[in-house]
């Protein structure tokens, strides 16, 4: 946590900025599948969950 601290206190460097996890609005996930194209004539899903 001291580390974490030490972060916010460094002056800010427009060339190399810190952004923390929870300031970012960004959904860290990936397909956990693989994605099958649909066939000629049926519409494309896409699984949400």
């Amino acid at each position: 946590m001291e580390e974490v601290l030490d972060i916010y206190q460094r002056p800010y460097d427009e060339k190399n900025p810190w952004v923390c996890f929870d300031e970012s609005c960004k959904q860290l996930v990936k397909e956990t599948r693989e994605v099958i194209p649909p066939e000629p004539g049926q519409l494309e899903h896409y699984d949400y969950q």
